[in-house]
């Protein structure tokens, strides 16, 4: 139920969210059974490190629990003395309004100094971690200070080709009456899915930059080698958009910043491959 409503909300999830729908996610911070975590307390306890899972669009939290390397990780960091979570979201809405929701719960419970944040991305999740960080700059949030570490795995910088495909072929369907409907059809797709499309992350569309005290990551995969430099990439996002490079070189920079690129592995293994997680132990400084 909870995958089936996680799909829901990324194909239509702002028009749940539109006519207050029980079936649109709201922002929520979770265990690694699912359940809501009292963040007021789990934020206070002493811990090494505070450390955030965030998933992809029409994905879950739970998405997370179904890799063995995943939940191994998970333990090890719970052995260093490390506070784990996910967050589920609604990934059908914009995702600068995401953002602005997530840099909001951080600054109620994050904004006093403690242990390092740690936040962890894929796909979507890692375009949501930036989206959240940009706010806490215009806001002058206090927990942007605390971050230390951010991950975006997989995630599409660039932006996603297939959404920019898929909505030129909606397009053409408007040619005649008779395929008319069908563009109507097509037209249903999120504002979430749509944002994918050119990495829309803020409401005037800018482009935020990486703030510079943190410690990122940006990792990409290709489904084969002959992927590895084409549009397909790791099946949905190309390695340039993951790596944000382009043909003049390279679109993000910042002083403490590490790309990686994992050949073989398609976008949704990114979660469970265990190569990840070694990159993941070695970024964190844990071996």
């Amino acid at each position: 139920a909870v995958r089936t409503q996680a799909v829901l909300n990324g194909v239509c999830g702002d028009k749940l969210e539109h006519w207050a729908s029980p079936l649109a996610n709201s922002l929520s911070i979770r265990s690694e059974n699912g359940d809501y975590l009292d963040l007021e307390s789990w934020a206070a306890e002493p811990a090494t490190g505070h450390v955030i899972f965030m998933h992809g669009l029409c994905h879950s939290d739970i998405e997370w629990q179904r890799s063995d390397n995943h939940y191994d990780f998970y333990c090890e960091l719970a052995q260093l003395g490390y506070k784990v979570a996910w967050l589920r979201y609604n990934t059908g809405r914009a995702i600068h309004e995401n953002g602005e929701d997530l840099a909001a719960l951080l600054e109620q419970y994050f904004s006093a100094k403690g242990a390092p944040l740690i936040l962890v991305g894929h796909s979507m999740g890692g375009l949501l971690i930036r989206s959240a960080c940009h706010q806490a700059e215009v806001q002058e949030h206090g927990w942007l200070k605390r971050l230390s570490h951010a991950a975006y795995l997989g995630s599409p910088h660039l932006g996603a080709p297939l959404e920019r495909l898929g909505n030129k072929a909606n397009k053409l369907l408007d040619i005649t009456p008779y395929t008319r409907p069908f563009m109507r059809l097509g037209n249903i797709r999120s504002r979430g899915i749509k944002d994918l499309r050119y990495a829309r992350l803020t409401a005037d569309n800018i482009l935020p930059h990486l703030p510079e005290s943190v410690n990122h990551l940006l990792l990409a995969s290709a489904w084969s080698e002959a992927h590895s430099d084409n549009w397909v990439g790791d099946g949905l996002v190309p390695v340039d958009s993951a790596l944000a490079q382009d043909e003049q070189g390279d679109v993000l920079t910042a002083p403490k910043l590490r790309r990686v690129f994992l050949p073989d592995m398609s976008h949704l293994a990114i979660m469970s491959d265990e190569r990840v997680y070694t990159e993941l132990r070695d970024w964190l400084g844990l071996h």
